[in-house]
């Protein structure tokens, strides 16, 4: 096993009292992988950030401050951590912003340990991201796409952040898609719940390495671009293909399972479960490859299931069996969650229809419920509750407009194990539905059941709020 990996098992649900899993003919597995504890890369990176700077920007925020106040602080978070770290890593970072015309603000520059270089870069961004006009996202992504391609031998990421809609330029969005930078990783950031979400999600899906990203609340825009910045200063791997033999995985973004996925990157400390499935566990095989980014090398790793029964209890010798009831738990989760997205989807949904599976979710989240009584360890009653809030959510929005966009937003940082939960929603009711407003959804942003220090230290660095002059 290469030092890059700091566990890979597979395990196979072999407790036979409780949830069973509902595939008939399949056992239930988890593919348990976790990430070394890597350095900050030192390879070569290139980051364009281009920025929203239409009229709405100056809307106010809960706290006083307004959304482009946000980003000029996040923005200033980030350079000032580029900065700090610019002896192990090589940042060279672009920034512009767009309304209905293209400004520059700051020309690509490599990011150096210089307070001077700080001070002068944080003058430029408040001097010229400043509210303006309308929105034409077109203009914004064809600019990104020329300023990429002229930047070689780096690795590029290009992050977009908006928090309105297309009010000039087209709409189209295979048209925008073709515009989208091809060879480097796409971040998109909606900003406050009135951006084009279907926008962006479309945008994200439409290449390998794109990301969609929902900002609740501007308050923590920081945290969401801290868990961004992480993903770009300490990516262990890259192209990461998944095959199993005798069984399949589970391929969340498209609910259904496969013989093969790819996860176009993982960071350092990365702790990931991927669901499994085999009618012969015995004899199921998963086999993984992934650029090393630390050596450049391909590695190639193969893992077969652990024995089913473990360990001797201390007290009587009972042999132990294995328990992954909260992992199948979390599956059917994932299913319902895809199952509501497409009907979000569905534009020949009926209120019936939307009324079926929000009663579906209501029930099983509450099974999830009196099932989490049995847990002491207070990271799986956090783990449980972080499903239950993934459902309510739902089920609370299901019949708004905005449905898709919650539901997206917590279908993916649960099955990409991600670091930033949405926790603010419309508080909207069909007046026949089965709403539970004795519900209470964890206030927590940062899901820590995902989070290694590194990463939480990063977002935090982010995240400092500081007043503005």
């Amino acid at each position: 096993m290469s030092d890059i990996i700091a566990k890979s098992i597979i395990e196979f649900h072999t407790k036979n009292d409780g949830y069973q899993f509902p595939n008939q003919g399949y056992n239930f597995g988890v593919f348990f992988l976790e990430i070394a504890n890597i350095p900050m890369t030192s390879e070569p990176q290139f980051v364009h950030s281009g920025n929203d700077m239409s009229g709405s920007m100056s809307d106010p925020c809960a706290d006083g401050r307004t959304k482009m106040q946000h980003l000029h602080l996040t923005l200033e978070n980030i350079i000032n951590l580029f900065s700090k770290n610019a002896d192990s890593a090589n940042i060279t970072l672009e920034i512009t912003g767009f309304d209905d015309k293209m400004e520059n603000v700051l020309s690509p520059t490599k990011i150096m340990n210089d307070y001077k270089q700080v001070e002068q870069i944080i003058t430029k961004i408040k001097q010229t991201l400043r509210p303006r006009n309308c929105t034409n996202i077109q203009i914004a992504l064809k600019h990104a796409e020329e300023k990429m391609a002229l930047q070689k031998d780096k690795k590029k990421n290009f992050l977009f952040m908006t928090d309105g809609n297309i009010t000039k330029g087209s709409d189209n969005i295979e048209l925008l898609s073709a515009s989208l930078p091809t060879d480097s990783r796409n971040y998109f950031i909606g900003f406050g719940a009135d951006h084009d979400f279907r926008l962006l999600q479309n945008l994200a899906s439409s290449t390998n390495s794109g990301s969609y990203y929902y900002v609740d609340r501007i308050e923590n825009a920081g945290l969401v671009f801290g868990e961004i910045m992480h993903s770009i200063l300490y990516t262990a791997l890259n192209k990461v293909v998944i095959t199993t033999t005798n069984g399949e995985i589970y391929d969340f973004i498209r609910n259904e399972w496969t013989t093969s996925i790819i996860v176009p990157y993982l960071c350092g400390e990365a702790n990931k479960q991927y669901h499994v499935r085999s009618a012969t566990p015995d004899t199921f095989e998963i086999n993984y490859s992934a650029e090393e980014v630390l050596t450049g090398n391909i590695g190639m790793w193969m893992e077969t299931p652990l024995p089913g029964l473990e360990s001797l209890e201390s007290d009587d010798g009972t042999i132990c069996s294995v328990d992954l009831r909260k992992y199948m738990y979390r599956q059917r989760t994932l299913e319902l969650l895809a199952e509501a997205a497409t009907m979000c989807r569905n534009k020949q949904a009926t209120t019936s229809n939307k009324m079926d599976l929000q009663t579906l979710m209501c029930d099983f989240r509450k099974e999830l419920e009196e099932y989490s009584k049995e847990y002491s360890d207070q990271s799986d009653i956090d783990y449980m509750k972080q499903l239950c809030d993934d459902l309510y959510i739902c089920e609370k929005t299901i019949h708004t407009d905005k449905a898709l966009l919650y539901t997206v937003a917590r279908q993916m940082a649960q099955g990409s194990g991600g670091s930033y939960n949405i926790t603010q929603v419309e508080n909207q009711y069909y007046e026949e539905d089965c709403n539970d407003e004795t519900y209470i959804i964890s206030p927590l942003a940062l899901n820590r059941t995902y989070t290694s220090s590194t990463q939480e230290r990063i977002m935090r660095e982010c995240s400092t709020q500081e007043e503005e002059e």
